[in-house]
């Protein structure tokens, strides 16, 4: 197992340092990056690598005179990256409308960087609207063309299909990992292990991962079954959470983490793509409707992600919910107090913490301890 973990590198978010990325641009085949909820199955189906930008938790160097402080540092590490020359062995980067920092990003990505294509997305924040379908699928098929465009080749419903596939599958192994993680007495995984493969994985062509995470699934399905722990079991929420030293933190301060809904966790895979009919109007269904993040003004939208947490929290046998938040995550932010306030209603406990980049382990720990004592 530890062989197939190691492909699992943190350093792979890095383009400048993937071996994947290295491979595929040997053989003269390009990588786009992608930003969140950018329907990779078109960019993968196209014959390219879709590389999701995950940024890093390093000090910004060069984002400042580019980008404002008031944003997520997700947001200002992309840009900071991007100017020191991470990005150069992407042949375009594609965006989408999520938040209004999002939109900010992809003016400052065209502006500032040199990146042969860039491309954007429109993508309605209200599913509920009747327009909503026929607006994004026309937005989708823009897309498609625009890759047809810069590739010279056609883009048909059968690569199409063959890519929705490869991902769905990518799905079900991943939601196994966490059921192997998350579901028994005891997991079978430790909690950085899992949350550090998910991360990865939006960084590996589909059907690699898939050779790896069968590989681990079985490696781990044949190790003997610990002894039930007893150790308080944790759900993470949040957006993106890029320092995952924060898993560890919470096991070493006496949890354990069994699930989450982070949108580099979780919400990545939770459902799948119809591989019935038609691949467009399947890929416009899933992106618009797919466990939703505060970015989304639907009605009920709030409801909606309270019962998501709820059900996960009830599925995985969670203790406690530890919100951790990109700090100026304005979308997150006001989702909040609905949140904590209703849980704590539903008789969960719920701890909220502030992340701006790296993690601070020290500012953090006696928190931690501090919930973790409670919910023993």
């Amino acid at each position: 197992m530890e062989n197939h973990l190691q492909s699992y590198d943190i350093s792979c978010t890095s383009p400048s340092l993937n071996p994947f990325v290295r491979k595929w641009r040997e053989q003269n085949r390009g990588v786009l990056g992608y930003l969140c909820n950018v329907p990779k199955e078109i960019i993968y189906a196209a014959g390219l690598l879709p590389f999701r930008l995950l940024g890093d938790t390093k000090p910004l160097k060069e984002a400042y005179a580019h980008f404002p402080s008031v944003f997520c540092h997700y947001s200002r590490s992309l840009v900071d990256l991007g100017i020191q020359g991470d990005f150069q062995h992407l042949d375009g980067i594609i965006s989408i409308n999520m938040c209004d920092t999002i939109v900010h990003l992809a003016n400052a990505m065209q502006t500032s960087l040199d990146v042969p294509c860039f491309y954007f997305i429109n993508r309605p924040h209200d599913n509920g609207v009747p327009a909503a379908h026929a607006f994004f699928r026309q937005e989708i098929n823009k897309f498609k063309q625009f890759l047809e465009t810069h590739t010279g080749k056609s883009i048909t419903d059968l690569s199409l299909a063959r890519s929705i596939r490869a991902y769905n599958q990518n799905r079900s192994l991943l939601k196994e990992l966490y059921a192997l993680r998350g579901e028994g007495d005891t997991p079978l995984l430790p909690g950085i292990a899992v949350n550090t493969i998910a991360y990865v994985s939006q960084v590996m062509p589909p059907d690699d991962n898939i050779q790896l995470l069968s590989g681990i699934i079985d490696d781990v399905c044949k190790q003997s079954k610990p002894t039930a722990s007893k150790r308080p079991r944790i759900h993470i929420s949040g957006s993106m959470l890029q320092d995952l030293s924060l898993i560890s933190l919470v096991e070493k301060c006496g949890g354990i983490v069994v699930s989450d809904d982070l949108c580099s966790g979780l919400r990545l895979f939770w459902e799948q793509v119809n591989e019935n009919g038609d691949p467009l109007d399947s890929l416009t269904d899933y992106y618009l409707n797919k466990m939703p993040c505060p970015a989304m003004h639907s009605k009920g939208i709030e409801e909606q992600r309270l019962a998501d947490i709820i059900r996960l929290v009830r599925h995985y046998r969670a203790d406690g919910v530890v919100f951790c938040l990109q700090k100026y995550c304005d979308t997150h932010q006001f989702d909040l107090p609905y949140l904590e306030s209703c849980l704590k209603k539903e008789g969960i406990p719920v701890l909220n913490l502030e992340v701006d980049g790296a993690i601070n382990p020290e500012q953090l720990r006696t928190r931690l301890q501090a919930f973790i004592e409670i919910l023993s």
